[in-house]
């Protein structure tokens, strides 16, 4: 019987909201311009359908980098907000939710500087301790905006790389639409396919 609640208890938690936002996608699905464009191209394949196809590409890969920008400057927005609430945590004597990532990042540096900063805090509750942990989770956020930043020029950089490899995947001869509908024939292609 344990067992059997348990394993309800596992299925209950994989479809709560809260973990299935974690696992989302950092970019939404294909849109519905490419997934048209693709499926009238693998129905008549000539220029004119080709052109479309990298039309629609060029306009999903402009808002995945309006997105990333959007993200970006709404983090810049939030920076003073964020950190008051870190330092709420820490005072609460918890971890900012950023400490048990297991990811890898160029924040290795910031993060262990925080950590210090949280020891020291906790040791002794005095006002330039307090002082240094909100530096150090400033210098952390500032490496996370850097992050950001340079994601977002990477992302520009290789634009025409992608776009290009994108058109020669979905023009070839080898890739195939879903033979049930062209209203769910690229439903499996997302925008990290072809982006990331």
């Amino acid at each position: 019987m344990k067992y059997f609640i348990a394993i309800f208890f596992c299925i209950f938690i994989l479809q709560s909201p809260i973990f299935s936002a974690k696992s989302e996608s950092e970019h939404p699905p294909l849109s519905e311009d490419t997934k048209k464009a693709i499926a009238i191209y693998k129905r008549n394949p000539n220029e004119a359908n080709k052109q479309n196809l990298l039309n629609a590409l060029n306009k999903s890969y402009d808002a995945v980098i309006e997105q990333k920008k959007k993200n970006l400057n709404e983090h810049i927005k939030d920076k003073d907000k964020t950190i008051k609430m870190w330092l709420k945590t820490v005072k609460s004597g918890k971890n900012p939710h950023f400490m048990n990532l297991e990811t890898d990042n160029n924040k290795g540096n910031e993060r262990k500087a925080v950590a210090n900063a949280i020891a020291n805090y906790n040791k002794n509750r005095n006002a330039q301790n307090e002082n240094a942990l909100n530096n150090a989770l400033s210098l952390y956020y500032e490496a996370f905006l850097d992050e950001q930043r340079k994601h977002i020029k990477e992302t520009e950089d290789l634009r025409e790389e992608r776009i290009n490899a994108s058109l020669e995947r979905f023009t070839s001869d080898r890739f195939e639409l879903s033979p049930k509908s062209s209203q769910n024939s690229s439903k499996n292609l997302n925008k990290d396919e072809i982006l990331a």
